[in-house]
């Protein structure tokens, strides 16, 4: 969003001279800029704090991108009960991230829903908030979690998302 500030000054005749100043307040919306996954990943620290809006599918667990340009995956994390005859007693949770095809994703964190924004259940079955192998449109935040020297973690405070609908002809 563009804001224009206009001044002007005013003099009014008395035995004070007296200086008013008029000003008036513009703003143009410039035209939404919507990222892909990758330029986000890719200029990471030149967008670091700000808001901006990306779209991309959502998966569960989150990928981490090396400081040196490799990705770690993260996957989902459990309690480690022993659960004897019951397979599926760990509780489990895990992050959803926005991907596109070929390239490591961004964490997301805050709610949607009503509900905050991640994967739970057991080792055996999770359910994800929003769900995921969709595509969104999401606009939010960017922090960037370094760890001196280590991977870095991409992480959209989301502030809106969409879903994104395919048309007739399979496009967005």
């Amino acid at each position: 969003m563009l804001i224009r500030l206009s001044c002007m000054r005013s003099w009014r005749a008395s035995v004070f001279a007296l200086s008013f100043v008029t000003c008036s307040l513009s703003l143009n919306a410039l035209p939404l800029r919507v990222f892909k996954v990758s330029e986000i990943v890719g200029n990471f620290r030149t967008l670091r704090d700000q808001q901006i809006t990306v779209e991309g599918r959502l998966v569960r667990a989150g990928y981490m991108l090396q400081s040196d340009g490799s990705i770690l995956f993260q996957t989902h994390t459990c309690n480690l009960m022993m659960c004897g005859k019951d397979e599926c007693c760990n509780a489990c949770t895990a992050d959803v991230s926005l991907v596109e095809d070929g390239s490591s994703g961004i964490a997301l964190s805050g709610s949607f829903g009503g509900r905050e924004i991640g994967c739970s259940g057991n080792e055996c079955a999770m359910s994800c908030n929003p769900e995921i192998q969709k595509q969104f449109r999401i606009t939010g935040v960017l922090r960037v979690e370094e760890d001196h020297g280590g991977p870095v973690r991409l992480v959209l405070e989301v502030r809106s998302i969409a879903p994104l609908v395919k048309n007739a002809k399979g496009s967005t």
